[in-house]
């Protein structure tokens, strides 16, 4: 398989995957129900950065990036939505922003 057919395959699943897991934890507010799932998707999360230290979407996409773009490649540190909010607040995030953004999550969640 070409790799930017690979690249997109990835991006559109971490996009999929962030959009659920934001879908199922702002529900989880007004639908018991979906609060396990939450915490699973949060579990499962966590286990799968584990071996890679990071986000393994994120490594296998620079991966990929690398592949295609060969020595202009910059790697990227976050995903487009965590780079969309750097940019609007001008300032650069922290490398584990995304970790923390997850646990104030777990925390409001499991404050209401």
């Amino acid at each position: 398989m070409n790799s930017k057919i690979q690249l997109f395959i990835i991006i559109g699943l971490h996009w999929s995957l962030v959009i659920l897991f934001f879908t199922v934890y702002l529900f989880s507010f007004w639908f018991y129900e979906l609060k396990t799932p939450f915490f699973v998707l949060v579990a499962l999360t966590t286990l799968s950065w584990l071996p890679h230290k990071d986000c393994p979407l994120l490594t296998w996409e620079n991966n990929l990036r690398k592949k295609i773009e060969g020595e202009n490649f910059v790697p990227r540190r976050f995903f487009y939505l965590m780079n969309a909010i750097q940019r609007l607040i001008g300032k650069p995030l922290p490398y584990f922003m995304t970790a923390y953004l997850i646990f104030g999550l777990i925390v409001l969640r499991l404050i209401f």
